[in-house]
């Protein structure tokens, strides 16, 4: 598999009622490290999309949480991910936050 030098990411801080937020634990074998970790609802940004409309498409992906408003990001990062392979891939992702009930 060839992976691209950067990475484009969308998350959701999605929080209920209560202000509980939803994790999910992943293992992600390929990477060096971290292997395992704590991740919220989001993924790649394709190319033909921008964050907000990648972070709505990946919440229906991964919750079946139909929106399509998030707002704008609240907060963004960069950095990089490294493979057990060698390869190094820059990444940045933008944090959008919902409420739901």
């Amino acid at each position: 598999m060839t992976r691209p030098a950067h990475r484009r990411v969308s998350r959701i801080v999605l929080l209920d009622q209560d202000d509980k937020f939803l994790l999910f634990f992943t293992t992600s074998p390929n990477l060096k490290v971290p292997v395992t970790r704590w991740i919220t609802p989001g993924g790649g940004v394709d190319d033909h999309e921008n964050h907000h409309d990648a972070a709505c498409r990946e919440l229906y992906e991964e919750t079946g949480l139909k929106v399509d408003n998030l707002g704008d990001p609240f907060w963004n990062i960069s950095g990089e991910s490294v493979f057990n392979d060698g390869h190094i891939q820059s990444t940045h992702s933008e944090f959008f936050v919902y409420r739901t009930s």
